[in-house]
């Protein structure tokens, strides 16, 4: 029996796909070793951490009115919030998390 090669055409779109297979792979390779390398670089560049001195103090920049319970509804304050018209409202179990 005599084998049978397949014709140019196969041949040329099997290359072809070949080539964008590798291609593929070899970027998506090559953008996981960035980011990986970014996430070490980030990592281990950070700055060591200072022990706190004696007598300090934790300042929280609290950007509106500190509550125990929301006075409005949920959707009422994202409308307010979007229009601006209300002063925010910080709930006291979100401070103590």
């Amino acid at each position: 029996m005599t084998e049978s090669r397949p014709g140019p055409i196969r041949r040329a779109l099997v290359g072809t796909w070949n080539a964008v297979n590798f291609t593929r792979r070899l970027v998506f390779n090559l953008l996981f070793l960035l980011v990986l390398f970014f996430v070490l670089v980030a990592m281990f560049s950070s700055p060591s951490v200072q022990p706190l001195q004696d007598r300090s103090a934790l300042v929280l920049p609290l950007g509106g009115v500190l509550v125990e319970q929301y006075s409005r509804s949920s959707a009422q304050r994202t409308l307010d919030r979007i229009t601006g018209q209300s002063v925010p409202e910080l709930q006291s179990r979100d401070l103590a998390k």
